[in-house]
């Protein structure tokens, strides 16, 4: 049985917020590690290029909905010139619940220089745990033979209370097969509608009271969305419209039929 941590994503208007955020009160705050993003928030610009194989078997799980699957990525956050961390991590996901396994890299500027499959090095440049998640991300990418698919980029809102975590991902956007070392580079391709946010509620166990307060006031519904294969959807995949059809939430797929 799974014990990873359950993560449950809503698509919600910017004219929401701000009830959504007096509902949610002093019961969680802002990350206190978070920058300023611009607009009175305080968050992170989140960077990921994401792997998958040639067959890409990691989107066609998302398409499929299988109830088990996996993704690949590198990440990293901040804006471009910077050096902020590189982390390289592995997600698995069964419906509703994730385990994460992340492991620090190096910086970003060191990470430019590092070759067009940079993982490979970080084993030797790593120590402790980080070293063995960097090889076990080593033999997954190059066994499975992954290259790079996409790279998501938006500007994600923290608010926490102990381990729970609420965040609010705004101006998601995608750009077609970059290279490994293009964290920081550019993204062109809108993935939701303006002013449209994913919202996501992530706890372990049971659901805060204060979450299920803000559920119920608000009558949320969760729904599936996922960055990653939207944006694959959305780039390398353009040529074909009906997947991005049945990966578009229902929410927007709904405001579509009614405009």
């Amino acid at each position: 049985m799974i014990e990873g941590r359950w993560e449950l994503k809503y698509m919600i208007h910017e004219q929401a917020v701000l009830g959504l955020l007096e509902l949610v009160g002093d019961d969680a705050v802002p990350d206190e590690h978070a920058e300023d993003i611009g607009l009175g928030r305080r968050g992170y610009t989140v960077s990921s290029v994401y792997l998958d194989n040639h067959g890409f078997d990691g989107y066609t799980e998302r398409l499929r909905m299988d109830r088990i699957r996996n993704r690949v990525r590198v990440r990293t956050y901040g804006q471009p010139g910077s050096d902020a961390p590189v982390f390289l991590e592995a997600k698995r996901k069964l419906d509703n619940q994730v385990i994460k396994h992340r492991g620090y890299a190096c910086g970003n500027q060191e990470w430019l220089a590092l070759g067009p499959r940079p993982w490979q090095a970080i084993p030797d440049k790593v120590t402790g745990l980080d070293r063995v998640r960097a090889k076990r991300f080593v033999r997954h990418v190059d066994g499975m033979k992954m290259e790079t698919v996409c790279l998501v980029r938006y500007e994600r809102e923290i608010f926490k209370s102990g381990s729970a975590r609420l965040t609010l991902d705004r101006d998601v956007r995608a750009a077609p097969r970059p290279q490994a070392t293009e964290l920081l580079g550019p993204c062109p391709a809108r993935l939701f509608p303006k002013d449209w946010i994913v919202l996501e509620l992530k706890f372990f166990d049971q659901m805060p009271g204060w979450m299920r307060r803000v559920n119920a006031q608000l009558r949320l519904r969760s729904e599936p969305v996922s960055k990653f294969a939207l944006g694959v959807a959305t780039t390398v995949r353009a040529d074909h419209p009906h997947e991005l059809a049945q990966l578009t939430p229902a929410t927007l797929r709904r405001l579509e039929a009614a405009a």
